[in-house]
Parts: structure tokens; sequence; C-alpha cells
């Protein structure tokens, strides 16, 4: 299955390697063919020959574990396959070598290198990649798997009588989702709540946004909870998704195959931005994975080309992890936004996570919200959930200390590291 994904990116895969061949692989075999070319010279042939061998495995072994075998066969296999070849060696040493001591020195390293990755892609790769034991204990594993970016893992788990299934992407379970539930249980998972009833604050104070425009899938939880909590609404879903892998997990077992029409472009979602002729009533950017987001999905000029793919009223909410704040990069952020779009409020939910709402439009957004609480389409839970909303609605932190994030002059990634590493790690986030 994953050759077979792997080969369907085929358009994308040559290209990759073509071009960091062309960057980095061309000055790698030029250095590395240097030493054996001058022992070549030196009418050293015979070194020369271990040396170029040498060299030529070492290029084989980094790019093909990097383009190939890493993105076929995942992280687990690719260690078990480095460890059947480093006993195949082993085998071979014994073997073809002439001196006995040599060839057992030979092979007892290449036993001790199949032990250590043998063992390691059991013990210790599991809890690289994300252990989640709370969560796995009594529950029911029903997708575990390798994409590009991340591991993937869907369980499912009764709780109260009631079957829930649960998401996490490396360590962090991103929801708990039951089917006949659309408003998420849980403080931690309030922003998904609030986003999906911010499709309700239209300027006209009726109704729902027709299109939505989605930066992150994330199971396709959001789409699915706007659809269940107004039915038959936003005809229009686009989701734009990094992984893959996260695309055909949501489908077949999470939210977004339950959410009806829907399309899902797989692809980076600045990129896939600018190939987009289309102008949409309701943008929701989550694009942060634990305590990590691409630096470019936070800048003047992404928040422009989002600008301009909203309709003249149209809402866009980005949603912020508590991360941001502990970081000192939610003022920035808030400031870049003001910047492009200065109809913007921030609203800090319970959970530590924020909501920054902007819109291209005149009307206050503070006012927006209040006006909402009239609009027929929320149930009466809804409207007061809505009241909660506005009571916690705040001007934008923007100031002239705070920096304008652009693509020349960025520190989210640096920020966002020395956060995590000050942070218990213990602790998901």
């Amino acid at each position: 299955v994953r050759c077979l994904e792997w080969f369907l990116n085929w358009p994308r895969a040559p290209a990759a390697v073509a071009s960091a061949l062309l960057t980095a692989g061309l000055p790698s075999i030029l250095w590395a063919s240097l030493l054996p070319y001058f022992q070549l010279k030196a009418g050293q042939k015979k070194a020369a020959r271990i040396l170029a061998w040498g060299s030529a495995g070492n290029l084989l072994g980094a790019w093909g574990i990097a383009f190939f075998a890493v993105p076929i066969l995942g992280t687990r296999l690719t260690w078990l396959l480095l460890g059947g070849l480093s006993l195949g060696l082993a085998v071979f040493s014994l073997l073809m070598a002439r001196r006995r001591f040599a060839g057992a020195l030979a092979a007892t390293i290449a036993v001790a290198m199949s032990g250590a990755l043998t063992w390691g892609a059991d013990a210790v790769l599991p809890r690289a990649l994300g252990n989640l034991d709370g969560l796995e204990v009594g529950s029911k594993l029903l997708i575990d798997r390798e994409s590009p970016y991340q591991r993937i893992r869907v369980w499912e788990k009764e709780y109260g009588g009631q079957s829930y299934r649960a998401l996490a992407l490396n360590q962090t379970v991103q929801f708990f989702w039951n089917e006949e539930e659309p408003w998420v249980k849980g403080a931690p998972y309030s922003y998904y709540n609030y986003s999906a009833l911010a499709a309700a604050l239209t300027a006209r104070g009726e109704g729902v946004a027709e299109r939505g425009l989605f930066l992150g899938l994330g199971g396709g939880l959001v789409p699915w909870q706007i659809r269940k909590l107004f039915p038959g609404s936003m005809p229009r879903i686009l989701a734009l998704e990094l992984d893959p892998g996260v695309r055909a997990v949501a489908l077949s077992d999470l939210p977004l195959g339950k959410a009806g029409p829907t399309e899902v472009r797989v692809g980076d979602a600045r990129q896939l931005l600018r190939r987009l002729n289309e102008r949409f009533d309701y943008v929701l950017a989550d694009t942060f994975l634990n305590s990590y987001v691409p630096f470019h999905l936070t800048t003047r000029e992404f928040f422009e080309s989002v600008r301009d793919h909203l309709a003249e009223d149209g809402l866009l909410v980005v949603n912020l992890h508590t991360v941001f704040a502990w970081s000192g990069l939610l003022e920035k952020i808030e400031t870049t936004l003001t910047s492009v779009l200065p109809n913007t409020v921030a609203i800090d939910l319970a959970s530590g996570s924020t909501l920054l709402l902007a819109t291209r439009g005149s009307q206050p957004l503070a006012e927006r919200i209040r006006n909402a609480k009239k609009n027929s389409a929320l149930s009466a839970a809804l409207s007061e959930e809505l009241g909660v909303l506005a009571e916690a609605v705040r001007p934008p932190r923007v100031g002239v200390s705070f920096d304008i994030l652009t693509d020349d002059l960025n520190d989210t990634e640096q920020r966002l590291y020395e956060t995590r590493r000050e942070l218990s790690l213990s602790r998901p986030f």
C-alpha cells in the first residue's frame, strides 16, 4: 500500500529527488570522489578502490533511506531492513574474510548493529514517535501508521456507554469524536466548537457561511460539526492538507467521511492558495501540530494571500495554541494579522488557546458577534454559547514593541523550539 501511495505521488517524488541531487547531491559526489582520486594518483589502487566503494555506500545509504526507504516503508520497517542488512553483512564477513580475527571482529560489529536496530525499532522508536499510554489502556487501536510527516493513530474507546474515536498525531490527542455529539466534550478541545460556531457569524446576522476554506484538515472535525450543527449548511467546503496520510485516515475512519461532499487538496497550504482562484465566506487556519507551525504560515505575506481569498464580508478564524502565548509569539501574530486586516478581535478560551477573528468588512466584529445571537440558525444552546464567546472578545494586542512577522524577518520556529525545550516534555502540548 505504501509503495502504491508513493508511486501515486510520482509527479512530485522525482522533482524532489532531482532538485536535491542538483543542489546537494552533485557537490556531495564531487567531495566524496576527491580522496579516492588522490589515492589513485599516488598509485594506491587498492586503497582508492576501498575508499570509492565506501563513499558510494555512504551516499547510497543516505539518499536511499531519505528518499525511498522511509517514505515507502516507514521508519520502523526501515530500521528492521537495516538490521537485516547488518546481519547479512556479518555472515558475509565471516565467509569472505581471509583473516579469522578480522572477519570475527567485523561480524561482531555488524551483529551488534543489527541487534541495536532491531531492538530500537520496537523499544525506542515508538516512544520517539509518541506513546499515549493513558489512552491506549482499554482502547481498541484501529489505525497505527506513519505518514511522510508524522505518526497517525486512531483509537476507539468506551466512555459512559458511548463509543468515541480519538485521533492522535505523534504525541498529541487531537480530539474525541462521537457521531451523535456535534458539540465536542472536554475543555482542551473547545476551540473546535467555537471555530464551528463562528460559521454563523455572518455579516447579515442570519444563516451560515456558504463557502468554507479549511487550512489544515485535522481529521475533518470542524467541517463535520458545521454541517451537523447547521443541517444543510455550507454546501462548498475545500480543505488544504499537507499530509496525505491524514486525508486518507480522515476519510476512512474519522468525521470527514461523514461530513458530506468535501474537497481535499493535498499540499502546502500557501502554495495551494496561490493556485486557487476563489473567494470564501469562512476560512479556518489551523495549521499547527504540537508546538510547531511552519513559519511561512504566520507571516504578513501569508495573511495577505488569505485576505485575497476572503469574500468582502468573509470571516477568517485563526486557531493559536497555548504555546504561542508561552513563547511570546501571540502578540506578534496579532500585530501581523491586524496589519493586513485591521478589523480583528481576539478571544482567549478557557483551554488556553486563542482564536483570532478577522474580516475585510467594515462592521466591527465585536458588534457582529453580539448581533449573531439573534441568528435564527442558532438553537437556544448555541445562542448561549455565542454569548460566552461575545463576553470573551478583546481587541488584539498590537504596538510598536511587537514585530510584524514577514517572510524575511521571522523568529517563529526558533521561539517555538526554545519554548518546547523549557517546558516539561512529560506533558503533551
